[in-house]
C-alpha cells in the first residue's frame, strides 16, 4: 500500500466515525478528517475516486471495432453500473476496452464481456457460413453485423438497468474528472454500416435476436450483488 492509499484509508475511517451516534466521537473524527485532507491536499473527489477500479480486455484489432462490439460492451456496462471506455490501439498494440466501477462490478462486467463476445463471434461466423455463403463479401459483412446487432439488442432487452446506482455513478464521475485525458467517448458516436429498414437486414437482426434467446445476464436490483451470466 502506498502512502497516498494509506492516508485515504485513514480519511475514510474518520468519515465513517464522523457518523457515530456519540457526538463527541463524531466531532473528533470529523476534525481529524478535515485536518488530514487539508494537510495532504486531498479533496472529496479524491476520496470518491479512490473507490473506483478498472478492468480491461484486449481486442485483436488496432482500429475501431465494429458497432456490435461496442454495443455489447455498453450493454454489459450499463447493466453492471459500470462506465465503458476504449483505449485505441496503434501499430502492433491492440485496442483495449475497459470497465470502471465500484467493488467487484468491473471484474464481473469484464468477465461477462469476454464470455459473450467469444460466443457472439462464434455465432457470427456460423451465420456467415450457413446463411450468407452466396452473398458478396460487402453484403456478408453488412448482414453479419446486423445479425450481431439483433443479438446484442435482445440481450439488452433482458438486462437493461432501470434502477441505476447513483452513488456508484458519482464515484465514477469523480474518477473520470481526475483522469479526463484517458477517456475517448467519441468512439461510441458512429452509425451502423447497414440500413435497418432493409428487409434482408431486418431478417438478419431477427435471426440474431432469436439466436441469443439462451443468454441471460442478471443484475440484482439492490446493486449489492451482480449475478451474473448464464449461457445455456
Amino acid at each position: 500500500m502506498t502512502e497516498h492509499e494509506s492516508i485515504l484509508r485513514k480519511i475514510k475511517r474518520c468519515s465513517e466515525l464522523s457518523q457515530s451516534s456519540n457526538e463527541n466521537e463524531a466531532a473528533i473524527a470529523l476534525k481529524q478528517m478535515k485536518r488530514l485532507m487539508e494537510q495532504h491536499n486531498i479533496s472529496e473527489s479524491h476520496i470518491l475516486a479512490s473507490e473506483v477500479s478498472k478492468k480491461s480486455s484486449k481486442l485483436n484489432v488496432t482500429k475501431r471495432p465494429a458497432n456490435w462490439v461496442l454495443a455489447l460492451h455498453q450493454v454489459i456496462g450499463q447493466a453492471m453500473d459500470c462506465e465503458c471506455f476504449v483505449r485505441e490501439g496503434h501499430s502492433n498494440v491492440p485496442m483495449q476496452i475497459s470497465y470502471l466501477g465500484v467493488g467487484a462490478s468491473p471484474e464481473i462486467a469484464n468477465y461477462a464481456f469476454e464470455v459473450l463476445y467469444r460466443k457472439l463471434k462464434t455465432e457470427r461466423d456460423n451465420f456467415i457460413k450457413t446463411k450468407l455463403s452466396r452473398f458478396k463479401r460487402s453484403n456478408k459483412t453488412k448482414l453479419a453485423d446486423a445479425f450481431c446487432g439483433g443479438w446484442v439488442w435482445n440481450v439488452y432487452s433482458k438486462v437493461k438497468n432501470l434502477n441505476p446506482n447513483e452513488e456508484a455513478k458519482q464515484k465514477i464521475n469523480a474518477y473520470k474528472e481526475m483522469n479526463a485525458s484517458s477517456f475517448n467517448e467519441d468512439v461510441f458516436k458512429t452509425k451502423n454500416r447497414y440500413d435497418s429498414k432493409d428487409s434482408k437486414v431486418q431478417a438478419a437482426m431477427s435471426m440474431g435476436a432469436a439466436s441469443s434467446s439462451d443468454v441471460s445476464l442478471f443484475a440484482a436490483t439492490g446493486h449489492t450483488e451482480k449475478n451474473l451470466i448464464e449461457v445455456a
